[in-house]
C-alpha cells in the first residue's frame, strides 16, 4: 500500500514541481535591473485602433470616446468599433462618433472574424494596428508613449494589462493573477532578452505583417495563434511595463469559471499546435518558441496553488521524508507569487478574497471535463454591474 502511494503521489510531484520550477525561475528573474529601452522613435506613426465588440452595449461607447480624447495627432489615427450582435441604440450611439463603425452579424461569432473584417475594410495606409477589448480604458498619452516604442524593426508590443475594477473578491483575484502573468511571462522575459507573451487586448503590431496573418486565425485564442506565428518568424515581442491599459476584471464565479474555461482550452490547443511545430523550432533555433511550449505544459496556477498546498499537508502527514521535497516546491511557489504581485494589491481585501481560491480552482476543475469545442466556439463573458 506504501509503495502504491508513494508512486502516486511521485506522478503528481513532477508536473507540480516543473510548473513551480518555471514560476520560480522567472520570479527571479523579476528581480533583476530591468534592461535599457531601446533607442526611442521620432517618428509619428499612424496607427489605427481596433475595438472588436461583441454584445458590450455596456461599456463600448465610453471607450470609443476615451480612445478619442488622446493628446496624439488626430489626423495619425481611426478608431474602429466591430459592432456585432450590438443594439441599434449603440450602433447610432457609436455612428455619431467621427469613428468607424463596422456591423458585424457572424454565427457563430468570434474576435478573429471580426479583425478580419476590419482591416479587409479600413485599409492599408497605416503603420501600426492597435487591439483593445471593448471595455479597455487608456490614459490620454497612450498613443503617445505607444509610439516612442515603435522603431523601424518592431514588429510586436504588449503593453500592460491592468485592472480597473477591484469590487469583488472575485475581481481582485483575477486583478492579482494578471499581475503574477505580467511579472512572469512578460516582463522577466524580456529583462533576460526573451519574448513577451501576448494577452489579447493592449496588443499593438507592425500594419503589414497583422494583415497578413490576421486571415489565418481560426480559433477562439487568436491571441496564442498570433504570438506562436510571431516567434516561428523569430520576431520580438517587448512588454511595456509603463504603458497601462486598464481592463475590467470579472466579478463573479460562474464568469470566473467561462473565462478560465476558454483559457485552458486554449492553452491545450496552442500545446497540441505547438508540439507540431517543436521540430521546426529546434531546426531554426527558435528559443521563443521552445519556452512557449514549455511554457503552455505548466499546470493552471490556482490548480497548482491548491493541489500544492494539499498534496503538501497529506504527504507530510503521512510521510515527513517523502513531505520535504513538497514543502520545498511550496515554499518556493509561495515566494514566487509573493515577488510577483504589485505591493499596491497587499490589503485586507486580498487575505479575503485568497479564501475563494479553493471553490475557483474546483470550478478549474470540473471545466476540465467540458472543453470540447471550447478552443473554436466564442464563449463571451458577460459584463456585470458593479
Amino acid at each position: 500500500m506504501n509503495t502504491f502511494i508513494h508512486i502516486l503521489e511521485l506522478i503528481l510531484f513532477i508536473p507540480l514541481s516543473y510548473s513551480i520550477g518555471y514560476i520560480f525561475f522567472f520570479a527571479i528573474v523579476s528581480l533583476f535591473p530591468k534592461r535599457k529601452p531601446k533607442q526611442q522613435s521620432e517618428k509619428q506613426h499612424r496607427f489605427l485602433v481596433l475595438f472588436p465588440a461583441y454584445a458590450e452595449d455596456k461599456v463600448i461607447v465610453e471607450s470609443a470616446r476615451t480612445m478619442l480624447a488622446q493628446d496624439y495627432d488626430k489626423t495619425l489615427y481611426d478608431v474602429a468599433v466591430i459592432s456585432d450582435h450590438m443594439q441599434d441604440s449603440t450602433n447610432e450611439m457609436l455612428q455619431a462618433l467621427p469613428i468607424t463603425t463596422l456591423i458585424a452579424d457572424y454565427h457563430p461569432s468570434s474576435k478573429a472574424k471580426a479583425l478580419q473584417l476590419a482591416i479587409s475594410q479600413c485599409g492599408s495606409h497605416y503603420d501600426f494596428v492597435v487591439i483593445l477589448d471593448a471595455d479597455n480604458r487608456v490614459a490620454p498619452d497612450f498613443l503617445t508613449q505607444l509610439n516612442t516604442f515603435c522603431l523601424s524593426d518592431t514588429i510586436a508590443i504588449q503593453a500592460h494589462r491592468q485592472a480597473k475594477n477591484l469590487n469583488t473578491p472575485v475581481a481582485i483575484l483575477d486583478a492579482v493573477s494578471e499581475e503574477v502573468n505580467n511579472t512572469i511571462f512578460r516582463r522577466a522575459h524580456n529583462q533576460i532578452g526573451m519574448s513577451s507573451a501576448l494577452i489579447g487586448s493592449g496588443m499593438c503590431m507592425e500594419y503589414n505583417w497583422f494583415s497578413q496573418h490576421v486571415t489565418q486565425l481560426s480559433t477562439a485564442g487568436e491571441d496564442k495563434e498570433l504570438e506562436e506565428a510571431l516567434l516561428l518568424e523569430g520576431h520580438h515581442i517587448t512588454y511595456l511595463d509603463e504603458v497601462p491599459v486598464w481592463d475590467e476584471k470579472v466579478q463573479s464565479s460562474q464568469n470566473f469559471g467561462n473565462q478560465r474555461r476558454r483559457w485552458i482550452a486554449a492553452q491545450l490547443y496552442s500545446l497540441v499546435s505547438l508540439a507540431r511545430l517543436l521540430p521546426q523550432a529546434i531546426k531554426k533555433g527558435r528559443g521563443n518558441l521552445i519556452d512557449k511550449f514549455i511554457q503552455q505544459m505548466i499546470v493552471p496556477r490556482s490548480i497548482c496553488l491548491v493541489l500544492t498546498v494539499v498534496l503538501t499537508l497529506a504527504v507530510s502527514l503521512w510521510d515527513w521524508g517523502y513531505g520535504m521535497k513538497w514543502c520545498l516546491i511550496t515554499t518556493m511557489l509561495f515566494y514566487s507569487l509573493l515577488v510577483s504581485i504589485p505591493a499596491k494589491l497587499y490589503n485586507k481585501r486580498l487575505l479575503i478574497a485568497v479564501m475563494r481560491i479553493p471553490g475557483l480552482a474546483f470550478r478549474m476543475v470540473a471545466n476540465l471535463f467540458h472543453l470540447k469545442g471550447a478552443a473554436t466556439n466564442f464563449i463571451h463573458t458577460k459584463h456585470e454591474d458593479n
